[in-house]
Order: structure tokens, then sequence, then C-alpha cells
């Protein structure tokens, strides 16, 4: 789909004056989803409509001035053939202009006089012009007239003094006469006087190509000071990995070094070249280039000697550099000044930390500093008060520059982040060679994926097959279905058994036993939804569930169904069963609490008997709970038998009791009363399964639910989707493929170290902790001291052989992405499920085998904080930029993880990962106040469309975001004083401290559809964006004095809430 849409880069410099001056680029393109750039830049600057305006007047005075030959000249010009009367006609014209610019240079108080001398000027010139016309075209090819025709032009006016221009028109016409029809008449034959126009003409383009080229640069912001550097982006197109779009090019060291005071070194020693650091490209390869071959040996020796040879080759060699490095000195002394008028306002108000220029041995100019500069003025938005919301100061210009992809819905700076690292896998996987059986499986997935032929080919003929082989769907069917033969068991065993999942009633899953995380048991969850429970419970009158609706009609009518009527009747009563499904489930919007259950499934009718929702004398499923544990669980094996058995001695963990007993009376009076509807439902939820990966109209179709689901309008890449399937059950040996090619060691050395400064940070803050006793303390120090991190990825990821015995059983073709689908749930149903009856080690290298993705986590049963690969990178982290940016970015997310730990889920469980109550009542009811303090300031806070946050929905991500800062931050001061102070960025008038603030909030920089806003609203356990960073941050006193924000106001709560 072509698609035009335009971004808007706007940077405001405001000047020592009060005027300002706003230039506007626009670039508007129309390709695939391609987004051009409106580029705004307020700045001091002149008016730069002079020279326009100027030559307005000038094709005026043609227009309405210039002589033209009368009916004899012109007859003579048109026979004679040769346009040697060229000469005189251009003399007119000089002359009209000249006598017109003198009218207009006379002083005012000699008006009339002045204009009787003109007149008579005028006169006589023109006396001379009409002889001299008569002249030259009465005589062929005689050669040019005498200048001494143009001598007697009368007296030569006096110079303008007011503007200092030579106003002798008299003289000026005769120089253009003379020269003018001397070439014409000096080159007789007919080319030759046509090749002297075209070298005019070219002349004069010359000319004003140079005229713009010297107006545009001396226009431009690097020459105009300012309060603080604009944000330039130049859009350009370059293939490199597989990209071809208008990535923004962020100006690096000449952008940046035009904010320094002029003693700043200045790198740029080649002639001929200006140098563009390719900050936003999202790759850590360098741009190559051969354009060094322009320096000299002492120049390239010189540089080679001021910076490091990584520095210059990361950077895009570009002429005009003498130019702008000329004009760069002319205007620094100007620059200092304005940057010393115009700090940031609100700043200066509240705090000192400023700066009016950077002190050039304070300043780091290593590639990642000045990378990390440009990024930081993308993000930005200084127009913005840190004290009233810091989120948009922070994150306001990123917001305002970034567009929501069509695709998706929501896009934020991990999500930009995981779109880098999945060009990096894409070409990974189109183009590597050095691969090994593990790596051909995977991408074999990739492969059929992407060949849509085949999808095509196939249609829908292998899903209405599998249909069949299930019984047949009875709407499809119609009165052909056969009712007596339906066992809802038994479908729910060859769901299973021919790759789809059975997840339409319950949910079985293999975990650690909480009690005891070296022991595996079966986890019975709440079932997964077709539409989820916000929605479909809202009744046939809800625009959401009508198009749900009327995606299933259009699916059995695909399918073969014949009378519409009839279907529509069918699927609204499947809806309203699904509906009383979802009424079942957990709501977390309305506080609920689930009761976790260990159960022996015996007892599982029995228990279920005993809910107080369930006093009733209606029919039971009973012991079917058994069999239907079984069918749903089946692990085939090659005697026809299953390698798992569950008698009713089996120990299951029920994960919400209450909702286990309304499904079993609800499964048992629908089986009783209407087994086509509960068919119905069954096979209905098969076919979702598969709608968006099947053929281009059952992905149509799922496409157009999501639009109403989430706001997405565009269908998202192929390539995308393509990769999404290999992050589940083949995200192994994907990552196994990336640590390989792309990941940096000493990063991961790094972060590491970093790692241990939080860790140790936090068991300071709970040192200082004074509402907790000795003994629940001492509990918490041994938690967190026995708390592990796997950084960047386990060790044994990258040994090839373990990774090719755990895919030794999996077998995928590149010609057939359904079945290598339904090859791939089979595979890893019984991988999860073979654990059942082995030891479990919390430990386990495979749990933590997913590292190419950009994310952390916390798992409470081995008490360990994963950090991958995937995030060891980008704008989350980089070793060679200061660790104040590293800090707040990565170490607010380690933070975050290690946090996780204490939260009100993880502080449930001990050192070793198992649930236990190690809190003294009166601590643990301290710290409940606390987290209570933090849902109702959740609540309390504001957001668009009077939509409110679920404080106990998000309470353990608030508690986990509110210790990270307060880690990190303290961890960093403690680096400082180990390691001393670090040099600042280039062009940012902020200090180490406020760039820490800066970097942690840029993390969560995010922008959503409405629908996508709602949808996150209500079911993500994160607060949004803006409330997790001004929240957080209104609750730590030291962020607030580093910006010097008063008591009360956005990011200084009168009342903080912590809980670490």
């Amino acid at each position: 789909m072509t698609t035009e849409s335009s971004t808007t880069y706007s940077i405001v410099v405001p000047s020592s004056s009060s005027s300002m001056t706003t230039l506007t680029t626009t670039s508007t393109s129309s390709s695939t989803t391609t987004p051009s750039t409106n580029i705004s830049i307020n700045s001091n600057g002149s008016n730069n409509n002079v020279i326009h305006s100027k030559s307005l007047s000038i094709n005026r005075h043609f227009n309405q001035s210039s002589p033209s030959p009368s009916n004899n000249e012109s007859t003579i010009m048109n026979k004679s053939g040769n346009n040697n009367n060229q000469g005189a006609w251009i003399t007119s014209i000089s002359a009209s202009m000249a006598n017109q610019y003198n009218n207009q240079q006379q002083p005012s108080n000699n008006h009339n006089h002045k204009n009787n001398n003109n007149q008579q000027q005028q006169q006589q010139l023109a006396n001379h012009l009409r002889s001299h016309l008569s002249s030259t075209t009465a005589t062929t090819n005689s050669g040019p007239p005498p200048s001494s025709t143009l001598s007697q032009a009368g007296p030569c006016p006096e110079k303008d003094n007011n503007h200092g221009y030579l106003s002798n028109s008299l003289a000026f016409s005769e120089l253009m006469a003379q020269t003018l029809t001397s070439s014409f008449w000096n080159f007789r034959s007919r080319f030759e006087r046509l090749l002297l126009l075209i070298v005019f003409i070219v002349c004069i383009l010359c000319i004003v190509l140079l005229v713009l080229m010297v107006l545009l640069l001396i226009n431009q912001p690097y020459f105009r000071g300012g309060n603080s550097l604009p944000n330039h982006n130049i859009p350009a197109r370059f293939d490199i990995h597989g990209i071809n779009s208008n990535d923004m090019i962020t100006t690096g060291w000449n952008q940046l070094s035009s904010s320094l005071p002029s003693s700043y070194p200045n790198p740029q020693i080649i002639p001929g070249y200006h140098y563009y650091y390719a900050a936003n490209n999202g790759l850590n390869n360098p741009l190559s280039y051969s354009n060094l071959s322009a320096a000299t040996t002492t120049e390239q020796q010189h540089l080679n000697n001021q910076f490091p040879t990584k520095f210059y080759q990361n950077f895009i060699p570009t002429p005009m550099g003498p130019i702008f490095s000329a004009l760069q000195h002319v205007r620094s002394q100007q620059h200092q000044q304005q940057q010393q008028s115009n700090h940031y306002q609100t700043a200066t108000q509240t705090t000192n930390h400023h700066q009016s220029f950077q002190d050039p041995k304070s300043v780091c100019l290593r590639p990642g500093c000045v990378k990390a500069a440009s990024e930081i003025l993308n993000l930005i938005d200084e127009t913005i008060n840190p004290c009233d919301d810091f989120y948009r100061f922070a994150c306001g210009g990123w917001i305002h520059r970034t567009a929501i992809p069509d695709e998706a819905g929501h896009i934020s700076i991990f999500e930009q982040s995981r779109e880098r690292l999945d060009i990096q896998l894409k070409d990974l996987i189109e183009t590597s060679n050095n691969t090994t059986p593990a790596i051909e499986t995977m991408k074999n997935m990739y492969r059929s994926c992407m060949n849509l032929s085949a999808i095509e080919k196939l249609g829908i003929t292998s899903l209405r097959n599998a249909l069949d082989e299930l019984g047949g769907w009875p709407v499809v069917e119609g009165a052909n279905w056969n009712e007596t033969s339906f066992d809802w068991i038994n479908v729910t065993k060859k769901i299973r058994q021919i790759g789809f999942k059975p997840e339409m009633f319950v949910t079985f899953k293999v975990i650690a036993d909480v009690m005891n995380n070296t022991r595996n048991m079966i986890f019975v969850d709440e079932a997964t939804l077709g539409l989820r429970r916000q929605l479909i419970t809202q009744g046939p009158n809800h625009t959401t569930v009508r198009v749900y609706h009327q995606l299933m009609v259009d699916t059995a009518m695909l399918f073969g169904a014949e009378n519409r009527t009839q279907v529509e009747l069918e699927m609204w009563d499947t809806i309203a069963l699904e509906s009383q499904i979802a009424h079942a489930t957990h709501d977390p919007m309305q506080g609920e609490k689930k009761q976790s259950w260990y159960l022996y499934l015996k007892a599982f009718a029995d228990v279920a008997n005993q809910s107080e929702v369930l006093a009733t004398n209606q029919s039971r499923l009973g012991h079917d709970w058994i069999r239907f544990v079984n069918a749903a669980i089946d692990l085939p094996n090659n005697d026809g038998g299953s390698d798992l058995k569950f008698t009713e001695k089996e120990l299951v963990m029920v994960d919400n009791i209450r909702y286990m007993g309304q499904i079993d009376y609800l499964i048992s009076f629908v089986n009783k009363h209407d087994k086509r509807l509960l068919a119905n439902y069954m096979l209905w939820r098969v076919v979702l399964q598969n709608l968006g990966t099947g053929s281009k109209v059952m992905r149509d179709m799922r496409d157009n639910l999501n639009k109403h689901l989430y706001g997405i309008t565009e269908k998202m890449a192929r390539w995308k989707l393509c990769l999404s399937q290999l992050t589940g059950s083949l995200a192994m040996a994907l990552s196994s493929h990336y640590i390989k090619h792309h990941f940096n060691e000493t990063s991961r050395d790094k972060a590491k170290e970093m790692v241990r400064f939080i860790q140790q940070e936090f068991e300071d803050i709970l040192h200082h902790t004074e509402w907790m006793d000795g003994e629940t303390k001492k509990n918490a120090y041994k938690k967190s001291h026995a708390m592990k991190a796997i950084v960047g990825y386990p060790a044994e990821l990258a040994n090839d052989t373990l990774v090719e015995q755990h895919y030794k059983d999996l077998q995928l073709t590149p010609d057939n992405f359904e079945l290598n689908i339904r090859r791939v749930r089979i595979w890893a149903h019984r991988n999860e499920f073979k654990k059942l009856r082995q030891r479990n080690d919390p430990h386990n290298w495979k749990y933590f085998s997913n590292a190419a993705n950009v994310n952390a986590f916390y798992w409470s049963q081995a008490n360990s904080i994963v950090i991958p690969a995937g995030i060891l990178r980008d704008i989350f982290y980089d070793h060679d930029r200061p660790q104040y940016l590293n800090f707040g970015t990565i170490g607010y997310v380690i933070g975050h993880e290690i946090t996780h730990g204490f939260d009100n889920i993880g502080a449930q469980f001990d050192e070793i990962g198992n649930a236990r109550n190690w809190w003294k009542n009166e601590t643990k009811k301290h710290y409940n106040e606390k987290a209570q303090c933090m849902v109702k300031q959740y609540r309390e806070y504001s957001l668009p469309r009077k939509l409110q946050i679920n404080g106990d929905l998000t309470l353990k991500e608030n508690i986990a975001d509110n210790g990270a800062i307060k880690e990190a931050y303290q961890a960093y001061e403690k680096y400082v004083s180990k390691f001393g102070e670090e040099l600042l960025l280039p062009g940012l008038r902020y200090t180490s401290r406020q760039l820490f603030w800066i970097a942690a909030a840029m993390n969560w920089c995010s922008k959503s559809s409405p629908e996508m806003f709602k949808t996150r609203l209500d079911t993500d356990s994160h607060s949004p964006s803006e409330a997790r960073v001004n929240v957080a941050f209104s609750n730590y006193q030291p962020f607030a004095d580093t910006f010097g924000c008063r008591i009360g106001t956005k990011s200084n709560a009168n009342h903080k809430c912590l809980v670490w």
C-alpha cells in the first residue's frame, strides 16, 4: 500500500532578542510506508526574503518597462535569422533598468529636480539607442557598433551614499551594451553564436546555484548559536544489511562541536569534507567509504594522532567542510554569548547546575558520546519544564517525531530497539552460510513462512481436513453433523495429537512446585479466550463483539457453510458460551483475589463442590476430570499408547479454584443439553488459532479484527511475522546463532560489573530500612546475596553440541508452513511434559536460553535475574559512553529485576526460590501499608479520557520501578566515588546527574493508538509510560533536587510512596 506521511522535527532555539525566525524545510514523498520529513527550526536569523523580494522587483520591471522592438525592428529580427539586434535590445533593457534604479535611489528632498534631470538623461539616452538600433538593423554582419555611440549618454549620476551601491546607470548600460553586442557580432556563424549563448546561460545558472548554496549555508542552525543545539536529522536512503528506508542520519561532530567554545580542537582537518555521524541507523558496523583519500599524508597523520581510527571511520564525509569551518569560526564568539544568555530558563530558576558553555577538558568526544548526545537531542523537548512533566521533557521530542506504525498500534523505545535487532536477525537468517542442523531447522521454519506461493496453493485444504478429522465443524456441516458420535474429551485428545492447542476450557502447564522447586508438577490455569474478557462480556451490541461475530460467520462460509442466516444464529450462541466462560475467569479490574490450591485429581470434584458458587444439585464432571487431563496432555508413543498416565493420586496446582468450579458446571450442563454448541465452540477455537498464518483470505479476515482491537490499519511485514515464529520454541537456535555473530563480549563483562554495583546498593538500602525487624531483614539479606544473574547468555548456549541435542527430534521442511507449525507445537508440548517425571533444576541453562531478546526478567523460583544479550546494546547500553547513561538505562532495568525479588509476589519466595513466609507479622503489616500507598497513588494519577490505572494489577511492577530508580542512582554515586567524575556529553548543557535522569526516563518513551492504550491499560501489569516516569521519579527526593523542583510539583510529590 502506498501512503504519504510526514513527520515534523521541530527545534526551538530562542535568540537573544525577542523575535525569532522560523526556517521550515518540508520533504514529502510517496512510497511504501516510508515517512517523509518536515524539519522546522526556530532560530535567530535575519530576513530571508530580501533577495526574493528584489528578484520579484526586477521581474516586474522587465514586464513593465523593458522596451520591445517596433514592427520594423521585429520584422528585421525575424528575417535576419541571426538576432544581430539583440545587443541593442539588451542595451535598452539595461538602460531602462538603470533609469528605474536611479529613480528609486534619489533623495526625497530633491525629488522634483532630480526627476527633471532624469527625464533629460533618459531622452538623451533614448536618442542614442534609436540611432544605434537603426544602424545595427540596417547593416548585417557589419560588426559591433563603436563604443563612442554610448559615450554621450550624459553626466554620471552621484553614488548612492545610503546603500553604497554604484548607481551610475549610464555607465552600467554602456558596459552591458558594448560587451554583449561585441560577443554576438564577433561570432558570425549561427553555430558559434548558439554555442556562446549556451555557455552564457550555463554561467548564469552556475552563479545562481552558488548564490543559493551560500544562502542555504548561512541560514543553517550550525552557525546561528542559540540556547541549545537544534535537532538535525538529514533524511538519506541507503541499503545497509538489507535496509532500504529513510534512515535518519543525525549530524555528529560538526553539529555538536558548534555548541562548544572556539578554543575546542576542531577535527575538520581534511579539506573538502564535513563529517556526519550515523547516530540513529541502529547498526553497530561502521559505514564504509573511500573519501579519506582526499587527505594529505600530514593531515592524515594529524587525524590519527588526534582521534582513534574508529572515530573517523564511523563518520560519513560530505563536501562543504571548509565552508562550514570558516562560518563556524566567524560565529563562534556570538554563539558563546548566546549560550551564556540563553540558559534553559526553567532550570536556571531552580538549579545552578547548568553551565553556560562546556570546558573542552570536561567533554567526552568518543564516538559513543557523540552518538549518545545526538540521541538525547532527538528525545528531549526543552520547551517543557521538567518539574511540570518530566516524561514529556525527556520524551517529548521523540513523541513528536515518531509515528505509530500502521501495523502495530504501539511504538516505544523498546519496540524500536527490538526492530533493529530483528533486522540483524533477518539478515543473519537470510545470508549466513555457516550453519548447523539446528540452525537449518530454524531456517526451514522461516523459509516455509516466507513461501507465500506454497501457502496460497495449500489454501484451506489442510485445515479443512483437520476439521473433518475432529468430527466436522457443525456450523459448516449443517444437518449432516452427527451429534451422537461427539465426545468432547476425545475431541480434546485429537486436537492435541494433530498439533493444535486444546486450551478452550483449561490450560495445562508444567511448573516447578512452588513449595519445592526441585519437583515438577501440573499447573492448571484458566482458558485462553478468542476475545479478551473486557470485550467478550460486553454483549452483542458492542462494536468489537459484532466484528468478532462477523469474523466467525465469514470464516464458516469460507469453509463451506451454506445457510448464512443459520450460521449467524449459531455463532451468536457460540459467543454467548464464550462470554459465560469469560465471566468465570479472574477479573483483575475488580480487584478479585485468586485462590490457588494444591489438589489431588481425586479430590478435584469434591473440592469444587464445596465452593459457595456451586452449592447446587446439578450434575458435575466428577471423575471425568482425570480422563480430561489425560486427553489434554496426551503424549502418544509408537505403541499406540501414551508416555504419560495420570491417576487420581496426581498432585496438581489449581491457579483459580473458583474458575474451575464454574467451568466444571458449565461444561457438564452444555454437554448434556447442547453438544452441537459445545462442538461449534471447540472447533471455532481450532480455526481461530490458524487464521493469522493461513492463506491470504484468512489473514485478511483476522487483520480486520485486529484493526478494531488495536487500531492496526496495515499488515505487518511478512518477514516480521515469520521472524516472530522463531521467538518461541526455536528461540534457543536463533539466540545461539545471534551471539556468535553479533554480541559484544565487552558489553557482557561491563554489565556484570554494573549488576554487582546495583546488588550491593540494594543491600545498602536494606541496611538503612527502618521499618523492618532484624530477623526479616536478615532473611532479605540472605535472599539478595543468593540472587544469581545471567548476563548476556548462559555459557551452554555457545555449545553447538548441546543445542543440537535439544532439537534432534524436530524435523521441518521449507515448503509447508502449516505443517511446520503443528510439528513445532507437538514437539514443544512433548518437550515440556516429559520433564514432569524428572527432577527439576531451577538453574537449568535452557530456561535462560532466549538471548536474542530486548527484555529482562526475574524468575522467582530460581531467584535469578536474566539480562539477555539483546538488551545489552543499542540505546540501552554502550560501553563507549559515560556510565551515568548506562546506569540510567540498563542500570534501571537491572534494578527493576532485582526489586522484583522483593515485590508483593517475589517477597513470598525465599533465597532458593521456594514459596515460604519469611516475614514477621509486624514487618509484613508495614510492607502492606506502603504497598497500598502506592496502589492509591497510581490509581489517582491523571490519564487522558478520564482513564484510570489499576493500582492492584500494576502493583508489583510499580514497586520494581520505584526501587529500581533509587538503586541505580545510588549505585552510580558509589561508582563515581570509586572511579571519579565522568566527562559530559558534547552539545548538551546538562550535568552528569541530570543526564542520568534523562537516560532513565527515555527507557519508557512510547506512543499508542487510543485502542491499544485502552487494551494495555486493561491487561498489562505495567503502568502507562508517563506514570512509570512521573510517579516513580516524584517519589525520590534526589531527582527533585537535581532539577530544583519545588515540593508539590508533579516531579516532587507532597506525599511520597516508597516500599524500598
